[in-house]
C-alpha cells in the first residue's frame, strides 16, 4: 500500500508539472513577444523623427541656397575663347565655396550675346539650382591715332580693326568737353574702315574724341567699352587765293598746278586753277608755307606765302615765264618810301623763289645814282633782299625771262620810333594814279590834305605816275580807330589787275603785307583798320570805302 501510494504520488507530481507547464508556456511567450514589440516600435519612431527632421533641414537649406545672395558679373568682353566668371553666394552671413557646396555651369559663353550661368547645389545643397545671365560685349578698340588737319577744320582718327565675331561696325563720338558731355556721335557700318575723317569742326577749340565697336546679334546691338580718349587742338584758320598768267601775253593760265608744301617740305594738298587761272584754298591752317606752281611749257615758280588767322592771304600774281627762255636782266629802281626818290648805294642779294628770305645767294648787284639796279640771272623767279645804311631791310621779287625786264622796283623805308606807323602803297604800271587814305574821327589823310603834324599823320609821298610808292606815316592813340583804304583814282585799268601792295610798319619792323584782291571791279581797296591799338584786317573791294562808317562817327568819302 505504500509503495503504491509514494509511486502515485510521483505521478501525480509529473502531471502536474506537465500541466503548469503546459500553461506556462503560451503565458511565457505573450510575455517576450509584448517585449520585442514595444522595442521595435520605440526604434521605428525614432527613424521617422529622424528622417522627418533630416528632410525638413534639407528643404531649409535648399530655401536659403534659393534665398542667399547671389552677385556676379554684369558684363564681359569678347575674347573668342570660352568666358568662365564666377558668382559669388552668400548664405546666412556665409559665403558658400564652389566645389564644397555648389558648381557651376555655363551656357552660350563663347560669342558676342547673352550668357547664362547654372549654379547647382552640392552637399547639403544638393537639388537646390540658380541662375545668373551676363552679357558677352565685343572687346575694345584702340584709338591709335587722332590729328587735325591743315585743311579744312577737320579730324583725322585711326583705330584697330577687329575681327568678324566681335565686331559689325564702330562708333565714334566727340566734344569739346572733356567728360564728352553733349558728344557728338557717328556710326561707321563697315567692319573693315578703320579711320574716318570728324569735319565741320571749329578752329582753335580742343576736342575729344573715343571709338567703340557694337555687334549686332539676333536684332539686338551690343557695345563695347569707350576706347582710350584722344586730345585735339584744333589750329586757326585763314584761306588763301591768286591767279596764275602768262608773263609774256599776260593770258590767264589754266589748269595750272598748285602744291601747297608746310614748312618741313611735306606735301599739304595740290589743286588746278579754275579756266580764269584762279585757284582758292579755303580753311588753311595759320602759318607759313611754299606754293609750287606748275604748268606745262612753262618754268616752275616757288613762291613763300603766310596765312593768318580769320582772314583772307592774296597771293601776289604769279607770272610764269616760258621755259625757252634763257639768261636775261631785271632792272628797276629802288626809292625811299619816304620821299619817293632813288637811293644809290643800296646792296641787293637775290635768291630763288619769290618771297623767299633764306638759302643760297645766286646773284648780287648795287644801285647806281637815282637808285637804278641791273643784274643778270638765269630764267627764272628771284627774292632781293635789299639794304642800306637807315634803312629797314626790304624786299622784292623779280622775274627773269630773257632780254631786260624793267621796272622791277623796291621801295624801303627810313628807320623809325617804335611808336611810329607807316603805310607804304606800291603798284603797277595801270592804273596810272592810286591813292591812300588814312581816316580817323575828325581825320583824314590824302593827296588833298596831306600833312597833320608829325605827332598825328603825313601823306610822305604822292605818287601820281604808276608803280609808287604812296606813303603814309602816322602815330596811334588806342582809344582812336583808324582806317586805311586805297582809291583807283585814273580810270586807265583796274585795282584788281593794278599788283598793288600796301606794306605796314611799326618802327623798324613790317607787322603786314598786303596784296589787292585779285578779282573784281571795285575802286575802294578796304585794306586795314586799328581798333584798340590792334591791326584787323579789312581786305575787300567795293565800290566805296565800306569799312569808313564806325561807331567812332561818320568817316564817309571825302569829296575832291
Amino acid at each position: 500500500m505504500r509503495k503504491r501510494s509514494g509511486f502515485a504520488v510521483k505521478g501525480i507530481a509529473v502531471l502536474v508539472f506537465a500541466a503548469l507547464t503546459v500553461g506556462l508556456l503560451p503565458a511565457m511567450a505573450f510575455a517576450g513577444q509584448q517585449s520585442e514589440d514595444v522595442e521595435s516600435t520605440s526604434t521605428v519612431a525614432a527613424s521617422l523623427t529622424t528622417s522627418a527632421s533630416r528632410a525638413k533641414s534639407t528643404r531649409a537649406n535648399r530655401q536659403a541656397f534659393l534665398k542667399g545672395k547671389l552677385t556676379g558679373p554684369i558684363q564681359r568682353g569678347y575674347t573668342g575663347k570660352l568666358v568662365r566668371p564666377t558668382v559669388k553666394l552668400v548664405v546666412k552671413g556665409k559665403t558658400l565655396k564652389r566645389g564644397v557646396d555648389y558648381k557651376l555651369f555655363y551656357k552660350n559663353n563663347r560669342k558676342v550675346g547673352r550668357a547664362t550661368i547654372t549654379i547647382k547645389g552640392i552637399g547639403k545643397y544638393k537639388g537646390a539650382k540658380r541662375t545668373w545671365k551676363f552679357t558677352i560685349v565685343p572687346d575694345k578698340t584702340k584709338l591709335k591715332s587722332a590729328k587735325a588737319q591743315v585743311i579744312g577744320k577737320k579730324i583725322v582718327i585711326k583705330w584697330s580693326k577687329q575681327p568678324k565675331a566681335n565686331c559689325t561696325g564702330y562708333q565714334i563720338r566727340y566734344s569739346t568737353k572733356k567728360s564728352m558731355a553733349k558728344a557728338k556721335l557717328k556710326t561707321i557700318k563697315k567692319r573693315k574702315k578703320t579711320s574716318y575723317t570728324i569735319k565741320g569742326l571749329k578752329a582753335n577749340k580742343r576736342y575729344y574724341v573715343q571709338v567703340r565697336v557694337y555687334k549686332r546679334v539676333n536684332g539686338k546691338t551690343y557695345y563695347s567699352r569707350w576706347s582710350n580718349k584722344k586730345t585735339v587742338k584744333m589750329p586757326k584758320y585763314g584761306s588763301l587765293t591768286g591767279v596764275v598768267t602768262a608773263y609774256a601775253t599776260g593770258s590767264y593760265l589754266p589748269n595750272a598746278k598748285v602744291g601747297v608744301y608746310n614748312s618741313k617740305g611735306k606735301r599739304i594738298c595740290t589743286i588746278k586753277t579754275n579756266r580764269n587761272g584762279r585757284y582758292t584754298i579755303k580753311n588753311i591752317a595759320k602759318g607759313t608755307y611754299t606754293l609750287k606752281i606748275k604748268r606745262s611749257g612753262y618754268i616752275a615758280l616757288k613762291a613763300k606765302i603766310s596765312v593768318r588767322n580769320k582772314e583772307y592771304t592774296y597771293c601776289d600774281r604769279a607770272l610764269l615765264v616760258k621755259r625757252s627762255a634763257g639768261s636775261g636782266y631785271a632792272s628797276g629802281s629802288i626809292t625811299s618810301a619816304t620821299t619817293g626818290y632813288g637811293v644809290s648805294g643800296a646792296k641787293l642779294v637775290f635768291r630763288s623763289g619769290w618771297n623767299n628770305k633764306s638759302g643760297n645767294v645766286v646773284g648780287r648787284c648795287t644801285t647806281g645814282s637815282g637808285g637804278t639796279y641791273y643784274v643778270n640771272l638765269p630764267a627764272g623767279y628771284y627774292t632781293a633782299k635789299v639794304t642800306c645804311n637807315g634803312y629797314v631791310v626790304g624786299y622784292i621779287n623779280v622775274i627773269i625771262g630773257g632780254g631786260t625786264i624793267y621796272n622791277q622796283n623796291g621801295s624801303i623805308t627810313p628807320k623809325m620810333p617804335k611808336d611810329t606807323y607807316r603805310a607804304v602803297l606800291t603798284w603797277g604800271e595801270y592804273p596810272r594814279d592810286l591813292d591812300s587814305h588814312l581816316v580817323q574821327k575828325g581825320l583824314h589823310v590824302y593827296f588833298s590834305n596831306k600833312n597833320q603834324g608829325s605827332s598825328v599823320a603825313n601823306l610822305d609821298v604822292d605818287d601820281t605816275t604808276s608803280y609808287g610808292p604812296e606813303t603814309t606815316t602816322f602815330k596811334v592813340k588806342k582809344s582812336r580807330t583808324y582806317i586805311y583804304y586805297v582809291e583807283q583814282y585814273t580810270n586807265d585799268g583796274k585795282l584788281s589787275k593794278s599788283g598793288a601792295k600796301v606794306k605796314l610798319y611799326r618802327g623798324n619792323k613790317l607787322i603786314r603785307s598786303y596784296s589787292v584782291k585779285n578779282k573784281g571791279n571795285g575802286r575802294s581797296w578796304n585794306v586795314f583798320k586799328i581798333v584798340n591799338g590792334k591791326v584787323k584786317t579789312v581786305q575787300t573791294l567795293s565800290n566805296y570805302p565800306t569799312s569808313v562808317s564806325t561807331k567812332n562817327g561818320n568817316m564817309g568819302r571825302p569829296s575832291w
